[in-house]
C-alpha cells in the first residue's frame, strides 16, 4: 500500500514545475506588456514634443515672412517720415535678422517634421525651406547689400547699379513667395494628418 501511494504521489513535482513554468511565462508576458506600454508612452511624448516644436517653428517662419518681409520692411522703405537712404540703411540689418530667423525656424522644422508628421513629402518640404532660407541668407542678401550700398536712392544713381539691385530684389521676392507656397503645402499636409487622426477613433467605433 505504501508503494502504491508513492506511485500515486509521484507526479506532483512535475505539476509544480509546470505551474512554475507557466508563472514564469505569465511574468515575462506582463513585463513585455509593461515595456511595450512604456515604449508607446515615450513615443507619444516624443511625438507631442516634436509637434509642439514644429508648430512653433512653423509659426515663427510664417511670421517672419508675412510680418517681417511683407509688412515691416516695405513699410520702412516707403515711409515718408524718414529719408530714403536712411530707410535703406535701417532695412539692411533688419532684413539680415529676419533671414537668420528663417534659417533657425527652417532647421527646427527639418528636425521635427519627421516625428511630427511622419511624411516624406513633409520632410522634403522642410528641407527645401531650410535650403532656401540658407541660400537667401548666405548668398542673396550679401549680394543685395553690396548692390544697395552703392546706390543713392534720392539721386537715383548710378542707374545701372540701381537697375541691377531692383532686379535682384525681384528675385528675392520670388524666393520669398516660393517659401510661402511651400509653407502653405506643409500646412495642408499637417491639416490632413490631423484630420486623419480625428477620424481614426470614429472609424474604430
Amino acid at each position: 500500500m505504501t508503494a502504491s501511494w508513492h506511485r500515486r504521489r509521484a507526479p506532483r513535482p512535475r505539476g509544480r514545475a509546470l505551474r512554475g513554468v507557466r508563472g514564469t511565462v505569465r511574468g515575462a508576458r506582463q513585463v513585455r506588456r509593461n515595456f511595450a506600454g512604456a515604449a508607446r508612452l515615450t513615443y507619444t511624448r516624443g511625438v507631442r514634443i516634436a509637434a509642439c516644436l514644429g508648430l512653433l517653428a512653423f509659426a515663427t517662419f510664417l511670421g517672419a515672412l508675412v510680418i517681417g518681409y511683407g509688412v515691416a520692411l516695405p513699410g520702412l522703405a516707403s515711409s515718408s517720415l524718414i529719408d530714403a537712404n536712411l530707410g535703406k540703411a535701417l532695412a539692411g540689418p533688419l532684413g539680415l535678422r529676419l533671414a537668420e530667423i528663417l534659417v533657425g525656424a527652417g532647421v527646427v522644422m527639418a528636425m521635427t517634421v519627421p516625428g511630427w508628421l511622419g511624411s516624406r513629402a513633409a520632410s522634403c518640404i522642410a528641407l527645401l525651406l531650410t535650403g532656401a532660407a540658407l541660400a537667401h541668407r548666405l548668398l542673396l542678401l550679401p549680394h543685395l547689400g553690396r548692390l544697395w550700398a552703392r546706390v543713392d536712392l534720392i539721386a537715383g544713381r548710378p542707374v545701372d547699379t540701381l537697375a541691377e539691385a531692383q532686379r535682384w530684389t525681384q528675385h528675392q521676392e520670388w524666393l520669398l513667395l516660393g517659401m510661402g507656397a511651400l509653407l502653405v503645402v506643409l500646412a495642408g499636409l499637417a491639416a490632413a494628418r490631423a484630420g486623419g487622426r480625428a477620424l481614426a477613433p470614429s472609424r474604430g467605433s
